[in-house]
């Protein structure tokens, strides 16, 4: 889906991504990965945003996907991770990620659930130019952001989970056995 047919130009700089040019555009910083992202990947944050419910986040992530053996060089993808959504799966996601005795801050946490996979994907791309696919990705996060409900209430596999199930960490069976007659 794109917003506007107007161009804009999505400047790296120092692990910052910013559109050159656009109203109301999300900034993103830089949450965690490789000093060099474009061959080994990254992660931007958006600002804290809120559903009505509870806050959200949205993630930018690259990954070089061409050691895979895919005919494309990059994945980029868009996903939402929320602390609050996920509480039940804060805990073991932490663990998961050996962080020791340092003090788990709001970022650390929001790390751990990305990382545990515990995130709604809103938008998934592969192509061979890095910097397009991030220009669609900030394209998608805008639209994302003022139309999250949508966004997360089509089904996000074949058994038919939805954003909302993602989002949680409550991906089992239970939540879809309607669907099948069950």
């Amino acid at each position: 889906m794109i917003l506007s047919d107007k161009i804009y130009i999505v400047k790296v700089e120092d692990k910052k991504m910013k559109v050159i040019s656009g109203k109301n555009r999300l900034k993103f910083k830089w949450l965690t990965g490789d000093m060099d992202w474009i061959d080994h990947g990254g992660t931007w944050i958006s600002k804290r945003l809120n559903n009505g419910d509870w806050d959200y986040w949205l993630t930018i992530s690259i990954c070089n996907i061409e050691c895979c053996g895919s005919d494309d060089k990059y994945l980029v993808d868009l996903q939402a991770v929320s602390i609050e959504a996920a509480k039940d799966k804060l805990e073991e996601a932490i663990e998961s990620c050996c962080y020791g005795d340092i003090e788990i801050d709001e970022m650390l946490k929001i790390e751990a659930l990305v990382s545990y996979g515990v995130t709604a994907t809103l938008w998934s791309e592969t192509g061979n130019n890095a910097y397009k696919l991030l220009k669609e990705a900030r394209i998608q996060a805008t639209g994302a952001s003022s139309m999250f409900g949508f966004y997360m209430d089509g089904p996000k596999n074949a058994l038919g989970h939805t954003g909302w199930d993602f989002i949680s960490g409550d991906t089992s069976l239970d939540k879809v056995k309607h669907l099948y007659g069950g």
